[in-house]
């Protein structure tokens, strides 16, 4: 008699939320249970798991890992990955730090837990060195200074769907993915593979976010510096949560928020529409390295569930004709599961 299949964890761990799916059957997608905290709360998640598989002995728990460093689809937890991630945590003072947190929180509530590391970073991989390396002397090459890019899992669950909904052919064409939730990227997708990506070294680049400035003149991070105000930690802390929407409305950083505003409060409204037209202008040059758009898929909570910006995304790139615009829910956690199944069953 076979034994059956350990339950598969996935945890999805993000800038302003922390999800959560536990799966059982070997090949099932639908989870048995699923949990969200606003926030990346070790306590929450503790006591989630307690009350969800009590004490189950064999688990597999499979974490999403944002790290500016290249890593493999998914790795085994050990003591020397964890000391690498440290290091690479001032490069993502946003992510990693919690990440690494939830980790060190199951490793001492449930030591028998086999813990795994799933790069949200590995889907770009295959980014040509054109796209990849950055323009600064190739020196810098040598100690990881490169485009990592970033939401790989959301763009691998993007693209399983598209084939899954529009089948293999139509999802091998020229796919443009705009995820757009409290942090954004645009990715530019060929026969199935990254090809280009907005987001860079760090999760900070890119488009304008909710908190995050995107791609900045870098002389405007070294004019700050050089007034003397900031002290480099607290410049961190500028261009990681005081910038982007949330800088310039002087309020909110949530769409939302700033969308029930937008007709009373210039600020607000001015914030809006450079948000739209950083997604905007950025989808049009990613079209470039793949030729052109025959899909643009639109995923995340802004992408997903405010179809007014949608709306004037697409209003601004209106000069390449008629856009095939489809609107995916994605599952990081499915994505994670079958990474984590996946690499059991072959190693």
């Amino acid at each position: 008699m076979t034994s059956p299949a350990p339950l598969v964890i996935a945890i999805n761990a993000g800038s302003s939320s922390l999800k959560v799916a536990a799966y059982g059957d070997g090949t099932a997608s639908i989870p048995l249970h699923r949990g969200r905290q606003e926030g990346n709360g070790a306590p929450w998640l503790i006591e989630w798991l307690k009350n969800t598989i009590g004490g189950q002995a064999e688990c597999l728990i499979g974490h999403r890992i944002v790290a500016s460093r290249p890593c493999p689809p998914v790795e085994p937890v050990t003591p020397a990955l964890l000391a690498a991630l440290h290091l690479a945590t001032d490069d993502d003072p946003i992510h990693l730090p919690a990440q690494l947190a939830l980790i060190e929180a199951i490793a001492a509530a449930r030591p028998q837990a086999r813990q795994f590391a799933c790069s949200d970073s590995a889907f770009h991989s295959t980014i040509p060195p054109a796209g990849r390396h950055l323009p600064i002397p190739r020196a810098f090459d040598d100690v990881g200074l490169e485009r990592i890019g970033f939401h790989g899992l959301a763009c691998e669950s993007v693209m399983a769907q598209l084939r899954s909904s529009l089948g293999e052919r139509a999802a091998n064409r020229r796919i443009i993915i705009a995820h757009l939730g409290s942090g954004a990227s645009v990715t530019a997708v060929l026969h199935g593979e990254s090809r280009d990506t907005s987001m860079g070294f760090s999760p900070d680049g890119g488009v304008m976010m909710a908190s995050r400035p995107g791609d900045l003149d870098p002389g405007v991070l070294l004019a700050i510096l050089r007034r003397g105000e900031h002290t480099t930690e607290q410049l961190s802390q500028l261009v990681a949560n005081e910038s982007g929407l949330r800088g310039r409305a002087g309020s909110s950083g949530d769409l939302r928020v700033l969308l029930e505003r937008e007709s009373t409060d210039p600020h607000a409204a001015e914030a809006i529409e450079m948000f739209c037209r950083s997604v905007a202008r950025t989808i049009a040059g990613a079209a470039t390295t793949i030729g052109g758009i025959d899909i643009l898929a639109f995923s995340g909570g802004v992408g997903e569930h405010l179809p007014q910006i949608r709306e004037r995304i697409c209003r601004s790139l209106a000069f390449l004709g008629s856009l095939n615009v489809v609107v995916v829910a994605i599952d990081e956690e499915h994505v994670i599961a079958t990474l984590v199944r996946r690499h059991v069953r072959e190693s």
